[in-house]
């Protein structure tokens, strides 16, 4: 499940829909992330850094010049799902549409625009169309 923060709508998201070579890349990029602080997002003139608890986890991505533009946020499991979701919301200086909602059924993602939204449009849209692949790659990282 796909949320927008902004509008609170929801979309499915299909392992199906995402290229088998963009996830395997996702997946490269996480295995990098543990090596590596801060290593390039794969297509993307960005770099991330994960913060995971368990099965659930926030991939940050920034440009080059380090402002963080977006936040792929990703609930893979129950357990730790509803928590990460009110945590997602708290400090964003935005007006979230799904602030006070309940957290969707894991697993979920979602994209939360950060401070370097405003300079770099462009990379947020690359981030936000990127979001499922990041999800995918994560919810099968250590496959393949």
């Amino acid at each position: 499940m796909h949320v927008d923060l902004l509008t609170g709508d929801t979309k499915r998201c299909l392992r199906s829909e995402v290229e088998d070579a963009v996830v395997g890349r996702m997946r490269g990029m996480f295995d990098s992330a543990r090596r590596v602080d801060r290593p390039r997002v794969p297509g993307l003139d960005a770099t991330v850094r994960v913060r995971d608890n368990g099965r659930c986890v926030n991939v940050t991505i920034s440009a080059l010049d380090g402002l963080a533009v977006g936040t792929v946020s990703i609930g893979g499991h129950a357990r730790c799902s509803d928590k990460h979701w009110q945590e997602l919301h708290l400090g964003s200086d935005l007006d979230l549409a799904t602030l006070g909602r309940k957290a969707p059924s894991a697993p979920w993602c979602a994209v939360l625009p950060e401070k370097g939204r405003d300079k770099h449009p462009a990379l947020l849209d690359a981030i936000s169309s990127l979001g499922p692949a990041v999800a995918w790659g994560w919810l099968e990282r250590g496959q393949g």
